[in-house]
């Protein structure tokens, strides 16, 4: 189509991405229409007004640099733990075919926007940063919240463990709390708790306030060490 007054539009003064229209560039052929435009990084560029109108052009071209600086920086981290626990995280959560997925993606678990995409690995890892131990793990402090950065941590396979929706929890003291925590704090172990509660019908309470006798030679002894599976 040829330039005439009719379908001229004046975008000086207007926002492009990160350009700043600025004033018509009058060295273009006279069917076309280039545009001087200052860039938020501090450049200046020339523009076909049809890129900026379609939206083709959004920089200098600094945009494009940093899409490519994150994809190469996120190449080189694709064996690193942090890569592999994203990695693992979006499958449980995003892929039904994952074995998985049940648990988490299946139960209505999912990522957050900003983990996700080209740069959600690159800002998954600025938020939770280098993971501290090989053998920490990725974990929701709310098991029934979504991944995202205020309710991810990295733990111990003990400590998230106790974090699954299959957890035993009893209600001691007027709530609810984990059996293997309360156990710790009274050194007696969850299989001997919940033998007399089962078995016993002892309440909770009794069920681990209660000292455990030592047994007589043979003797078999519901909880204790020696008659546990490996």
């Amino acid at each position: 189509m040829f330039f005439s007054p009719q379908n001229f539009v004046d975008l000086a003064g207007q926002r492009f991405g990160r350009l700043t229209v600025l004033s018509r560039a009058l060295d273009a052929p006279r069917w076309k229409v280039r545009w001087h435009c200052r860039c938020d990084c501090g450049a200046a560029a020339i523009v076909w007004g049809s890129s900026l109108r379609s939206g083709g052009t959004q920089s200098c071209g600094c945009l494009q640099r940093e899409r490519v600086s994150r994809s190469n920086a996120t190449h080189r981290l694709t064996g690193s733990p942090e890569y592999v626990s994203w990695q693992r995280m979006l499958q449980r959560c995003h892929d039904p075919n994952s074995n998985r997925w049940r648990r988490y993606g299946g139960r209505g678990i999912r990522v957050c926007q900003r983990w996700l995409g080209a740069d959600g690995f690159v800002n998954f890892r600025q938020d939770m940063g280098l993971k501290p131990h090989p053998r920490l793990t990725l974990e929701r402090i709310d098991n029934d919240g979504n991944y995202e950065p205020a309710n991810c941590c990295w733990a111990t396979y003990r400590r998230q463990a106790r974090n699954q929706s299959t957890t035993t929890m009893v209600r001691y003291l007027g709530k609810q709390q984990v059996l293997a925590d309360l156990c710790d704090q009274f050194g007696i172990m969850v299989a001997t708790v919940k033998y007399r509660i089962r078995k016993r019908g002892m309440s909770v309470h009794d069920a681990l306030a209660t000292p455990v006798p030592m047994p007589h030679a043979g003797q078999f002894q519901p909880g204790h060490p020696r008659n546990q599976h490996a």
